[in-house]
């Protein structure tokens, strides 16, 4: 203040003047000593802006502003933004425009003066896409877009696809027409100011084929039972045939032209009809339906076999039970003397012989059935039969012979997998008419708005997890449940690739891809929401309520997820190195390889960088399963992915932990390889085939498996003749909730022997062993029950009438009920495989007084039925890994 006032109170200069040179040299001094800024703020010039160029731009632009006195800047703005400064020099400034930025004058600083444009610089904003329609089409359909700031647009892109040209109609509406080759994904618009997304995905449809045509048929004639061989073109996609105005049944595809199929129950003479999604087909002439010659036999519970049917050169077993223990036991039941095997078509007998006795007549404690076998392997001819009790009069139900006789079961059960979509609309002609829906959970605040259940009401929790498949009879979602059926429908498709076709009948069908592989991408697109950008995944999506709404489109509930949690983590990286390897066989599926590949990779490091476990992620809040899985399940799941991270990469890393953990996994801690979380078996097989795996590793793995399979003395392996009358052995402590996944799973691991040549002395009968596995889910079992739910129009008799699913199928609706017992006019979706027989059904919350399922053998412990008061979800409830297990096991057998 000093120095202010002594050099500032200066009239007409008198005062300084006044002052010796000495004096004056001393205030001066003593004025800067005081103030020094003073004496520096009159070195800063002031700036000035002449110009700058561009005069607009978007983010990330750089601006050459011109000017003097600008040597000195050290802060630039546009509007109310700080903006980064890249050079300054006296006559020019380079500054960048941030993101955030929005229009204004500029402005360039120095400590103590700005100079401001006379003009506002234009930050261009990228383009918003609100919108978009149709939401699918044809290469050539010409797509509009809404949004907005689309003036000056430069192109599109669907997905990852190629750049398209566009017509821009207005700044908030622009097209540009799906080009040849493109694949479905996100709309994008690229603009001068950069480029905007949509939420939803365009779907890219594939041109329909041609509509089937019939040449012929044969035979002209025949009974209700025998196949018919059509003969035409374009009848690859065909999914129905019927005669005259009789229900359609399902067809056995052979070629795309060829197929054939059974007459069904009721037809009446007519003409042949084949139908496809693309058009129906009628024969010039007439099938006539022929009655059988003498009366047929009726169908006998005490007589029971593969309802499917056998493969020619298969062990054909029919069994002939008498009940002495549980629910049936006063229907004891003696076989005549002398059995015959029947075809249907003409009622002619094509061998005959007496049946034998079952382990020297001994009552089966896990059944509480004597029994008899009667083999027939003899009979290989192609056609339909069935096995008569001469003596008796009664007979099984029908089967076929015939290299494909799995075939339509192993589509329906693949079916399973779409009609359990979410998110998606189940029409005509993918869907049978009678479980078409509309797509479910696609609502406000439901899955494609889902929130974290921790933080309900937080906005900025909001995530797209649509998509996926429903876990079960609930519509949850779990990432930890999906690894068994991921896993297992892979490798299916690659153990046995003639087993799957591109016709299936679900949307994708006739795109090259094999519909099972399209079905696992439907989950893993899901999986792909579910994982964050550091590569680690929440853990589950659902509802927060038991409030099961059918059909699953009219539910309102909202939709919550469980965090991020190692087990999902984990889990992602295994199924998406595995979908990664499967996926890049398909040009059409090699970005999605790609990408898998890079998430599958970010995912195991994220877990393997971890230091904790988390195993108490799931509080149940979000019903209704616990998705967490223990510590040493997922260092296992480490391993599995670090088994198909080497087959993708061939990286040392992941070798060296298949190397140092390979004897933590379940096969060394269990009997039967792979009858519990099968994803671990198998991908040691999967290694020990690599052929760049570590050598002595691979033989150590193979050698332990053949241990497993001729030393376990466990009962899982191979057929030991007294073991079990129905030649299926289940232990008894296996007879729990869930049962079918580890019967479907000792079928696996005998096949797996076989396929992956173990070195067994007798292959042979692992091979049986397996087989009859599956027979036992197509009928041959105490109650004689085909364990695939209204599967009856393929040519079984006694097929699942109903299942207990909340989501849909719901006790008691006039439509999805009980079809047998209740005289629904559909009953359930075909193909769905329940949990199976329990014997703990009690301890699970059936009541005491319903029996069966209780106080039964155990092979007896299952009721149809799905009253949720009553538990049945404890026996009738489907799941997709016990799904998984069964696919995997029957397509094994089917060998065109």
């Amino acid at each position: 203040m000093l120095a202010r006032f002594l050099l500032d109170r200066r009239p007409s200069g008198r005062l300084l003047h006044a002052l010796p040179a000495a004096a004056l040299a001393l205030v001066v001094a003593l004025a800067s000593w005081l103030a020094p800024g003073v004496a520096e703020a009159q070195t800063y010039p002031r700036p000035a802006i002449s110009s700058f160029t561009p005069a607009s731009g978007p983010v990330g632009t750089q601006i050459t502003v011109a000017g003097t006195g600008l040597a000195q800047i050290n802060r630039a703005t546009i509007g109310a933004v700080t903006v980064p400064l890249l050079s300054v020099s006296e006559t020019s400034v380079v500054i960048s425009v941030p993101a955030g930025a929005a229009s204004g004058r500029i402005k360039l600083s120095n400590p103590r003066y700005t100079g401001t444009s006379s003009s506002n610089f234009k930050v261009i904003l990228p383009p918003t896409i609100s919108s978009f329609s149709p939401a699918s089409g044809l290469p050539g359909t010409r797509v509009t877009v809404n949004g907005s700031r689309f003036t000056g647009a430069t192109g599109a892109r669907i997905g990852s696809g190629v750049s398209l040209a566009v017509t821009v109609n207005s700044a908030s509406r622009l097209s540009f027409v799906v080009p040849a080759g493109a694949v479905s994904g996100t709309v994008q618009v690229t603009t001068p100011g950069g480029s905007g997304s949509s939420v939803a995905s365009f779907t890219v449809t594939t041109p329909p084929a041609p509509a089937p045509t019939i040449s012929g048929f044969s035979p002209a004639s025949g009974l209700v039972g025998s196949t018919v061989t059509v003969t035409g073109s374009n009848l690859s996609g065909a999914t129905s045939a019927q005669i005259g105005s009789s229900t359609s049944t399902a067809v056995t595809v052979i070629s795309a032209t060829s197929l054939s199929f059974v007459v069904p129950t009721a037809a009446t003479s007519g003409t042949v009809k084949v139908t496809s999604p693309t058009g129906t087909a009628t024969s010039a002439a007439s099938f006539t339906v022929t009655a059988p010659p003498v009366a047929q036999a009726a169908v006998s519970e005490h007589i029971v076999v593969d309802q499917f049917g056998y493969r020619p050169a298969a062990v054909k077993t029919a069994v002939i039970r008498s009940p002495n223990i549980g629910y049936d036991s006063n229907r004891r039941y003696t076989p005549g003397s002398v059995y015959r095997v029947i075809r249907s078509s003409d009622g002619v007998s094509v061998l005959q012989g007496a049946p034998t006795v079952w382990n020297g007549g001994a009552v089966d404690a896990s059944s509480g059935d004597a029994a008899w076998w009667f083999d027939f392997s003899a009979v290989q001819t192609p056609g339909r039969y069935y096995v008569l009790d001469v003596d008796r009069n009664l007979r099984s139900p029908a089967f076929n012979i015939g290299n494909l006789v799995y075939l339509p079961a192993l589509k329906a059960a693949t079916r399973m997998f779409f009609y359990q979509r979410s998110g998606f609309a189940k029409r005509q002609p993918y869907a049978e008419a009678c479980w078409t829906d509309e797509a479910a959970f696609v609502g406000a605040n439901q899955d494609g708005q889902a929130r974290n259940v921790n933080d309900r009401n937080n906005t900025a929790t909001i995530r797209d997890l649509s998509g996926g498949w429903f876990d079960a009879g609930d519509s949850n979602k779990y990432v930890s449940y999906a690894v068994s059926p991921v896993h297992q429908l892979l490798a299916a498709q690659e153990e046995n690739p003639a087993a799957f076709g591109d016709d299936f009948n679900i949307p994708e069908s006739g795109n090259g891809v094999p519909d099972v592989i399209d079905e696992v991408k439907w989950e893993i697109d899901w999986l792909k929401k579910m994982q964050n950008p550091d590569g680690s995944a929440l853990l589950k999506v659902g509802q927060i309520t038991y409030n099961e709404v059918t059909p699953p489109s009219t539910s309102p509930e909202p939709r919550y997820y469980v965090p991020t949690c190692t087990s999902a983590t984990v889990a992602v990286a295994g199924m998406f190195a595995h979908a990664a390897l499967s996926f890049q066989r398909y040009p059409a599926l090699a970005q999605d390889a790609a990408d898998l590949r890079s998430r599958a990779i970010q995912a195991y490091d994220r877990f393997a960088s971890s230091s904790t476990r988390q195993t108490a992620c799931d509080d149940g809040t979000v019903k209704y399963g616990d998705a967490d899985l223990s510590a040493q399940d997922q260092d296992n799941l480490q391993t599995v992915a670090a088994i198909y991270l080497y087959a993708l990469t061939g990286e040392a890393r992941y070798q060296d932990r298949v190397r140092s953990s390979y004897r933590a996994m379940r096969p060394y801690h269990d009997i039967g390889w792979n009858r519990y979380l099968p994803e671990q078996g198998s991908a040691l097989l999967f290694y020990a085939a690599l052929p760049n795996a570590d050598a002595a590793l691979k033989a150590t793995i193979r050698a332990d498996k053949l241990n497993d399979a001729n030393n376990s003395g466990a009962k899982v392996y191979g057929l030991i003749a007294n073991d079990d009358p129905y030649r299926a052995f289940l232990h008894p402590d296996q007879y729990h909730w869930g049962s079918h996944q580890p019967r479907a799973n000792y079928g696996n691991s005998n096949r797996d022997v076989v396929s992956y040549g173990i070195g067994v002395a007798n292959p042979a009968a692992f091979d049986t062993r397996a087989e009859d596995t599956l027979h036992y889910f197509h009928g041959v079992n105490p109650l004689g029950l085909v364990y695939l739910s209204n599967v009856n129009s393929l040519g079984t008799t006694q097929s699942l009438s109903t299942i207990y699913h909340q989501a849909w199928f719901q006790d008691g609706h006039p439509l999805w009920d009980d079809l047998r017992n209740a005289g629904t006019a559909c009953g359930p979706a075909p193909g769905y495989v329940p949990g199976g027989p329990n014997a703990s059904a009690q301890n699970n919350g059936v009541p005491g007084w319903l029996t069966p399922p209780t106080q039964q053998p155990a092979q007896k412990a299952y009721h149809e039925w799905n009253n949720p008061a009553e538990a049945a979800y404890a026996v009738t409830e489907p799941a997709i890994y016990y799904q998984g297990a069964y696919v995997k096991l029957l397509s094994s057998f089917v060998r065109p």
